[in-house]
């Protein structure tokens, strides 16, 4: 659970890529992702998540936040995770982007969330 492999990797396999996104990076952070050989994805909870049933901030980070972002970085708000102190990858490393996760909203909430976060997001990502 919260790890995708889109195809295999060229470490382990010896043929083809891999693109690998983590949601819960506990086993497995993004520097060790990047140094056993995968490029990947940031789907950092902290600023990128939106979860509009928690309680502010937690899933409901400011735009401000996300300004303050760059797509090398990833952070968690809980302390037991190994983001809680932000984790940095140098600029260059094989990182394809950056998604907004969403879940637990309904459609006509989470819609607004989405718009200026993505906006954002998106600024960050094009614009390091």
């Amino acid at each position: 659970m919260g790890s995708a492999t889109l195809l295999p990797t060229p470490s382990a396999t010896g043929r083809g890529s891999a693109i690998r996104y983590r949601f819960r990076f506990s086993f497995a952070p993004p520097d060790d992702l990047v140094e056993a050989g995968y490029t990947i994805i940031n789907t950092s909870w902290q600023p990128l998540y939106v979860v509009t049933r928690r309680p502010a901030p937690v899933g409901q980070w400011p735009v401000e936040h996300i300004f303050g972002w760059n797509m090398y970085r990833w952070e968690h708000f809980q302390s037991r995770r190994p983001a809680y102190e932000p984790i940095e990858l140098p600029a260059g490393s094989p990182v394809l982007g950056a998604q907004v996760c969403s879940w637990e909203n309904p459609q006509e909430v989470v819609i607004p969330f989405v718009r200026d976060r993505l906006a954002a997001m998106s600024e960050r990502i094009w614009n390091p």
